[in-house]
């Protein structure tokens, strides 16, 4: 019994769907084989700039890693468990100590350039239920980010990323425990896309959901691909989703890149 449809097809002859207490699907499994190669879009690299490049980066699990990311361009980075994937994701937002080069839009760092990054870069996290301020309403939390940065906005603004993830205007004045799971994901997501960010890094951001609203999230990661300019670093351990979004994978073991 799992919500991780993948999982399940591993190791099952047979599944049924439940939604709602009601059987919707009931299939046998036929092959067991497992294709790596389900990517179907191209990645244009010679007609997109560079926007990120890391040099020997190394922090914690991971050690010297050496990657690209394009313009408009969707990074997968896949791994087993303890391969280094979370690591990676708070080395490039500097949420950690690391040592190496990491360098944004040719010639932006971390050391001299913070401020205009903490704008520019915005990470969604794992666990929606610890990613937000239990003491702080919804419209608080999705603001936070424009009253530090001193952007002004209105309620109109609010109630249009609210709209564009899919949520009710009248969640603004409640808190983070009277949401679902993942209602708080869209609200992690809201709360970074507000600012309109460049390069947005995702953290297994469905592992915590079961896996009806796992696809509800991967629908929306591709509208809103198609709504703004923006490049995902997505950050999963299920190649089957990395598939449906990314131009481009690389595989982390023990804190190596073994493999793209």
């Amino acid at each position: 019994i799992s919500h991780n449809l993948r999982a399940v097809k591993k190791i099952a002859d047979e599944v049924i769907e439940i939604d709602a207490g009601e059987i919707i699907n009931h299939y046998l499994i036929t092959n067991r084989e497992y294709e790596e190669s389900r990517i179907n879009k191209k990645l244009s690299s010679k007609q997109s700039s560079v926007i990120l490049t890391t040099k020997d980066l190394s922090a914690l699990k991971i050690k010297n890693i050496n990657l690209t990311l394009y313009e408009n361009e969707d990074l997968g980075i896949i791994g087993e468990s303890g391969s280094g994937k979370s690591t990676l994701a708070l080395a490039l937002c500097n949420l950690i100590a690391s040592q190496g080069e990491i360098s944004f839009f040719g010639d932006k760092n971390w050391q001299n350039d913070e401020k205009f990054l903490r704008r520019k870069i915005q990470i969604i996290f794992q666990d929606p239920f610890s990613s937000l301020d239990p003491r702080m309403k919804i419209i608080d939390i999705i603001a936070e980010g424009l009253l530090i940065h001193k952007i002004t906005f209105d309620a109109v603004k609010i109630d249009e990323i609210l709209a564009r993830l899919h949520l009710p205007v009248s969640i603004k004045n409640r808190y983070p425990h009277q949401l679902s799971g993942g209602q708080r994901q869209r609200v992690a997501i809201a709360r970074a896309l507000i600012l309109n960010p460049e390069i947005l890094i995702l953290d297994e951001p469905t592992s915590a959901l079961d896996f009806a609203t796992q696809n509800e999230i991967i629908k929306l990661l591709l509208e809103i691909k198609e709504q703004q300019k923006i490049s995902l670093i997505l950050i999963s351990h299920d190649l089957e989703m990395v598939s449906q979004l990314c131009d481009r994978v690389m595989v982390l073991k023990d804190g190596l890149i073994v493999k793209q």
